[in-house]
């Protein structure tokens, strides 16, 4: 791995007490780019180490304003790594001296060279090699922190908390510092910011790739590759500012949902196949099993509140809400009427259909219902063929005029590209209303049901209101 652009982000510290030695190695790594200072005593080494410790430590073996005997350069060694345990120590040995590198590797150094240097580029290919350990270390794969954000991923409520984890994670990975999630809109081919992490999302507020027009013959399938996206390393260079990112799709159920950009902080270098970590690819994994589990939850909860052939409300649903409506009309004194609508002959019409078409049929059905009621009306599935509506803040009267109005469209409404018939569908309703019709929501469905049948019997397609029993007192008087 080539460190030429990284060098600078290293802090190299020169410990030897020999200033000569010493100011050479800073010249020489100073000239390669690292950031380099000089320690002349265990001392400020050690206060420096507690304060701001280095990433590489340079060293000579038996200097004696560091090491008093063989025994105390083990002690040191020790509390030097237990200060910094990620420090990476090289030691300068003379010729007559080479034999105890051996020694002091085994005590926790990690190299040892001789001197003086054989070639001038020598120490810094010394120190370029523990660079280069110490990236992969910083991104070598802890189970211990995955299986803690595993449990973090797990209870994510939505795909949006687990996307934000995610970035979280290839972020501290990485050792970048932060990444972006751009949202895929395959209607218009475009990449818009979604989520971003450890960046103000404001500053990147309304930035958006147009694939069409950045990519000829831009195909979706090419996402499933973004790093390859010339418009995307463009974004990276001229957008971003950075030499380079690491780019990962995010594909669910075979569909591109966005992409993933971790920018390298300035003077970073990345691996060239840093895309294909494996941690990334593992906790990628990982998001996209929460979202398999995110939907599941939501597909769960819908059909727990909506009908899964012709998306109203459910029953169950549909009765709990008309009870907190009576349960409301009775504190504010203000009328709630219900409405069940039957499909004259559906019964027979769907033994003629596919289950398909039966499906598409009851949804384009009840998108009539809601397309022609406010937003607080309640619309839901009452049975085979029927549906319940619920009127909040609705007289009986008005609730008339509104299954009116229903019935005749209806009536109009053109099912002949599902029915394959030009046969007109009817619609037949039961009227009633709290609290001149009921003292609760039971009664409320039941007295519309009641006028329903009634209507059945003098021959559909025609709207039937409640009756009252001469001994019914109701709750409150409308007006």
């Amino acid at each position: 791995m080539s460190l030429s652009v990284a060098r600078s982000s290293f802090t190299v510290f020169s410990a030897i007490s020999n200033l000569n030695l010493s100011r050479e190695v800073v010249q020489q790594l100073g000239a390669a780019g690292y950031g380099c200072e000089i320690r002349s005593s265990f001392e400020s080494l050690r206060e420096e180490i507690e304060n701001h410790p280095p990433h590489i430590l340079v060293m000579e073996v038996n200097d004696p304003h560091f090491f008093s005997s063989q025994e105390n350069c083990r002690e040191r060694i020790e509390e030097i790594k237990q200060s910094c345990p990620t420090v990476k120590i090289i030691f300068l040995a003379q010729a007559d001296q080479l034999n105890q590198i051996t020694d002091l590797i085994e005590m926790g150094a990690f190299d040892g060279l001789g001197y003086p240097l054989q070639y001038a580029g020598q120490l810094v290919k010394m120190v370029d090699h523990a660079a280069a350990s110490l990236e992969q270390s910083e991104r070598k794969f802890d189970v211990t922190l995955y299986q803690v954000w595993l449990k973090e991923i797990e209870a994510c409520q939505t795909q949006n908390a687990a996307i934000r984890l995610f970035l979280r994670e290839g972020a501290r990975f990485l050792n970048c510092g932060e990444g972006l999630y751009f949202r895929y809109r395959a209607l218009h081919q475009t990449l818009i910011l979604g989520e971003a992490f450890g960046a103000r999302k404001e500053d990147f507020e309304g930035i958006g790739l147009d694939l069409a027009a950045l990519e000829p013959g831009f195909l979706p399938s090419q996402l499933k590759t973004p790093h390859r996206l010339f418009s995307l390393q463009e974004f990276v260079k001229k957008g971003l500012g950075r030499n380079q990112a690491v780019i990962l799709p995010l594909i669910f159920e075979d569909q591109n949902l966005g992409v993933f950009i971790f920018p390298a902080k300035k003077g970073q270098a990345f691996a060239a196949d840093e895309h294909e970590s494996a941690c990334l690819q593992i906790c990628l994994k990982a998001l996209q099993r929460q979202f398999e589990v995110v939907s599941l939850n939501d597909r769960f909860q819908r059909l727990t509140v909506f009908d899964e052939t012709s998306e109203a409300l459910t029953s169950e649903v549909m009765t709990a809400r008309m009870r907190e409506e009576v349960v409301r009309a009775r504190r504010i004194l203000k009328p709630v009427a219900a409405l069940v609508v039957k499909i004259d002959g559906f019964s027979d019409l769907s033994l003629a259909l596919t289950s398909e078409v039966s499906r598409l049929f009851l949804k384009s059905f009840c998108q009539i219902l809601q397309n022609n009621s406010r937003l607080n009306d309640l619309v839901g599935r009452w049975g085979h063929d029927r549906f319940l509506i619920g009127l909040p803040h609705t007289s009986c009267r008005g609730a008339l005029i509104k299954a009116e109005r229903l019935r005749r469209i209806i009536e109009s409404a053109d099912f002949s590209a599902l029915l394959g018939s030009s046969q007109k569908l009817t619609a037949s309703f039961g009227v009633s209303e709290y609290p001149s019709h009921a003292h609760d929501e039971r009664d409320l469905i039941a007295a519309a049901e009641k006028a329903l049948i009634e209507v059945e019997r003098r021959g559909r397609n025609r709207v039937g209101v409640a009756e009252v029993s001469m001994r019914f007192s109701p709750d409150f008087l409308v007006n």
